[in-house]
């Protein structure tokens, strides 16, 4: 009995030791939230696997099948896959990507084909490679975007879509060139409206174009652990059908947006820890309102659809059979807009720097690639931060009473106890419910609501004595020019400085320029 155990066990340790000399000729590395990654080279180029996966436990079982025409034990697969994860923690840290990156003032986009093909944008234009600088990551769930084409115009976009407002498709096409455009902050994009008036639409067609995954659209997760995993293994993260939205959904998503991390156990039997950190665009919609709180508002792009009529509807089938013929002319003229962007980003001057500065800069630039003005786009961003605000102030206990209180006065300077007693009467007069018992409540909310309440002609600061702290009310000038955003000789080019595209208004082709294979 001795014996068979020691020929099992000699069995098992030479199965390993091949197993690990067939996988010497693959490089690995490990990412920078610690995954180790192995790369796998062939003819139609290179793709970055995490070790501990399903297509590395399957790449080694087909290796050792070709050889030996037999399986390799499970056991002896998951000591090579520890062995291998060891030595790529040793190698080299490098930056993974998912979907889009930036290196060297050049864009590069993953279409996650067969083909192994990626887009390289850059100041002339963009082109189909097989080889890209950086090292991109694909998931599971991603599936391919389409390749991109010239030759038809982005407005063909307005017939999948129920925005009628101009500025709210300026806002529309603003947040699709925003996605994928990397960078450390994105916007919330979220559509509000009754049932029946295309969100769900509006949120596919979004994540067709920019980032198409299984599941297309997400009920929202319960734990902020499983919010944050939903982002890393997407680009775009579209929500559908929210029933309006608490603090701690809300803070959550200002962090993906803007940029965050959460930790976490790896195991509750160990003191380990496993981190995610990601950035990422976020699509939401719903038929409450979804921007009661500021700090979320503040980051939002808010569209309100209308109510489609009977004649206003299109089948499914034959709205995503149309889609289909299109595709690759909208994801040709994102591409142009990038390029766009690259060249004219850094000529935008703002005179004020809004929350997702970013974001306003790269739409004003790369806008103009479809014939719009960086004051079409910069007005459009302005009026939608105004509408924002002053629904948040509306929706806001304090924010809303605060407006109220200021309407007689122009100047208040008191403690939050003394602010309280003041806003009580208007609040039990304007409504039940009142909850604010505390001070310090009502300088929490008054932190939180300060910069909405700001775009309605109420300043809220403090001055501290050594003493006492108080809240300063001051009425200011609203801001009028929806344009204000720009500065003064920004206005001046945006009147005489037009690209040449043509007009945006007709739906005609605006991407001349761009033919892809420069």
């Amino acid at each position: 009995m001795e014996t068979v155990n020691n020929n099992t066990n000699q069995k098992s340790e030479n199965q390993c030791q091949r197993l690990i000399r067939m996988m010497e000729g693959y490089n690995y590395f490990h990412s920078e939230d610690g995954t180790a990654f192995i790369e796998i080279r062939t003819a139609k180029g290179c793709q970055n696997w995490p070790i501990k996966s399903d297509k590395v436990f399957g790449l080694i079982q087909e290796l050792y099948y070709d050889e030996n025409r037999t399986l390799p034990e499970e056991k002896n697969i998951k000591k090579v896959v520890l062995n291998l994860c060891f030595k790529a923690q040793k190698l080299n840290k490098e930056k993974v990507y998912y979907r889009t990156a930036s290196f060297d003032k050049k864009i590069y986009l993953d279409l996650a084909n067969a083909s192994n093909t990626f887009i390289e944008i850059d100041k002339l234009g963009w082109r189909e490679v097989h080889e890209v600088p950086v090292k991109f990551y694909k998931s599971n769930s991603i599936k391919p975007l389409p390749i991109p084409k010239s030759g038809r115009s982005i407005h063909e976009l307005k017939k999948f879509i129920n925005i009628s407002d101009e500025q709210d498709y300026i806002l529309f096409l603003s947040f699709i060139v925003g996605a994928m455009y990397p960078s450390k902050q994105y916007p919330l994009l979220i559509l509000q409206g009754p049932q029946g008036s295309g969100k769900t639409t509006a949120s596919d067609i979004l994540k067709e174009i920019i980032d198409p995954s299984i599941p297309t659209l997400r009920s929202f997760p319960k734990r902020e652990e499983d919010i944050f995993i939903a982002a890393k293994f997407s680009h775009l993260v579209c929500f559908d059908n929210l029933s309006g939205i608490n603090a701690m959904m809300s803070d959550t998503l200002c962090k993906i947006s803007t940029g965050c991390g959460i930790a976490a156990r790896k195991l509750y039997t160990n003191d380990e820890e496993y981190f995610i950190e990601v950035t990422r665009p976020i699509v939401i919609n719903g038929i409450d309102d979804l921007t009661a709180r500021p700090d979320l508002a503040d980051r939002s792009i808010v569209l309100n659809l209308e109510k489609l009529t009977s004649l206003g509807r299109i089948s499914s089938s034959q709205l995503a059979d149309d889609f289909q013929n299109i595709k690759h002319f909208i994801l040709g003229n994102i591409c142009d807009a990038l390029s766009m962007a690259l060249q004219k980003r850094n000529e935008i001057l703002l005179s004020e720097k809004p929350r997702m500065v970013d974001f306003c800069m790269t739409a004003c630039a790369g806008l103009q690639a479809f014939g719009y003005t960086v004051d079409d786009v910069a007005s459009a961003f302005m009026k939608n931060k105004f509408e924002v605000a002053s629904e948040t102030i509306e929706f806001n206990t304090v924010g809303r009473a605060i407006k109220a209180f200021m309407l007689s006065r122009n100047f208040w300077q008191g403690s939050a106890s003394e602010l309280l007693l003041e806003l009580q009467p208007i609040m039990q007069f304007s409504e039940t419910g009142w909850s604010y018992r505390n001070p310090s409540q009502i300088s929490r909310e008054l932190n939180r609501v300060s910069q909405a309440l700001l775009s309605e002609g109420i300043d809220v600061s403090s001055l501290r004595t050594p003493n006492k702290r108080y809240i300063v009310l001051k009425k200011t000038e609203k801001v009028v020019s929806q344009a204000s955003l720009l500065s003064e000789s920004n206005q001046n080019k945006a009147e005489t400085d037009t690209y040449d595209g043509g007009d945006s208004k007709n739906g005609a082709n605006l991407s001349g320029g761009f033919n892809g294979q420069q």
